[in-house]
């Protein structure tokens, strides 16, 4: 299950660590589970980072909180969009902020630990502050889609758009029980200063 606390990915996500849990998608046909708000968005990632392998998932990790005065590795949730699609994560209602985007890409290359080859990743992590609204009388939220670009060490610019009727054309067709792009409220994601820590 990707319900892990990410202190137990340590071992993968040194830069990533928080006292959070992944929050889980929800699956095509599915229902938001009570006193939760769907989150519906896309990530874009420019230039492409990486080459994913064959077979594996082209994803970005988003760390949040809900202050930012805490530091950034400080997370309440985490999400993995796949980068370029849009995405569905039922969250709890409030203001949050997208702290930190974090790409891993096999490399192909590997390295011996306790007797055994373990494969080593690209790391792109990219620090920014994004406020998210989910307000708690919505049944899902439209959020944007979010652009990261880098220059391969760190984030240069990051923009959000609004492509909210190719997202309602894709919410449709996901058939979830009792949501519809009529149940959508618009609340566009907001950048903000950039993250120091």
């Amino acid at each position: 299950m990707k319900k892990l606390v990410i202190c137990c990915l340590a071992f993968l996500l040194l830069p990533f660590l928080g006292c959070g849990s992944f929050v889980e998608p929800l699956l095509k046909e599915g229902s938001v589970p009570d006193g939760k708000v769907l989150l519906i968005g896309k990530v874009n990632v420019s230039p492409h980072f990486g080459k994913v392998p064959e077979g594996e998932r082209d994803d970005i990790m988003m760390s949040m909180n809900d202050d930012l005065n805490r530091s950034v590795n400080s997370i309440d949730d985490a999400i993995d969009p796949d980068i370029g699609k849009i995405f569905y994560f039922p969250l709890s209602p409030g203001t949050k902020y997208f702290r930190v985007g974090q790409i891993m890409v096999q490399n192909g290359g590997h390295t011996l630990s306790r007797g055994y080859a373990r494969p080593t990743y690209d790391v792109l992590r990219m620090l920014r502050n994004i406020k998210v609204t989910i307000p708690a009388n919505a049944r899902a939220v439209y959020i944007g889609t979010i652009t990261y670009k880098h220059n391969d060490e760190k984030v240069t610019e990051v923009t959000v758009r609004d492509e909210q009727e190719e997202a309602m054309q894709a919410l449709a067709k996901m058939h979830f029980r009792g949501l519809g792009p009529q149940n959508v409220v618009k609340k566009l994601a907001v950048v903000l200063k950039e993250s120091k820590d």
